[in-house]
């Protein structure tokens, strides 16, 4: 879904594009202003961030009403904002130390072409995916189903992205 959000950035552009497992080319851009590059940029991401925040403001809405029957399957849908997070800890923390030459990520391209610095999206988007699924957890999810899915998601996570990137990815989409 990542990169079906800079592909679909970059066809409004004029551009073409192909989706890779982990990352989009670009060729034949009719429109290459610094204003696309931003806006290819931080598709991706926005991509991320718009599932993330729709399954938060349903399962919030369903708590209010009482309506449980869904919320695992919102809860997990929300935490498409955990990658918000996970690009906060490998910018700040992570890559400074050990991957001083490691990608650059779409937040820290994005923030470097509009303020000049590399984190500041990195820390926004980070910190406000940490409230929305700190809430989700904490606050949204019944007590009883908390332990179990903090364990299952780190775990879920985990496996999902060493299977996606290493094995179905490469395969899918080479």
């Amino acid at each position: 879904m990542h990169e079906c959000g800079h592909a679909l950035a970059a066809i409004m552009a004029g551009c073409g594009a192909i989706i890779h497992y982990g990352w989009t080319n670009y060729y034949r851009c009719r429109n290459n202003s610094e204003a696309w590059d931003l806006i290819k940029g931080l598709a991706g991401p926005f991509v991320n961030i718009l599932i993330g925040s729709v399954g938060f403001v349903l399962l919030s809405r369903n708590c209010r009403r009482g309506i449980r029957n869904q919320e695992v399957l919102l809860a997990a849908i929300s935490f498409f904002w955990s990658r918000e997070i996970v690009v906060w800890v490998a910018d700040l923390f992570i890559k400074p130390y050990w991957y001083k030459n490691a990608f650059v990520s779409d937040e820290e391209r994005a923030s470097l072409q509009l303020f000049d610095k590399p984190f500041v999206f990195s820390i926004l988007f980070g910190v406000i995916g940490m409230l929305a699924c700190g809430i989700t957890v904490f606050r949204l999810l019944e007590k009883e189903k908390r332990l179990s899915f903090i364990i299952f998601g780190m775990l879920g996570s985990i496996a999902g992205y060493l299977f996606w990137f290493h094995f179905l990815g490469p395969v899918l989409l080479p």
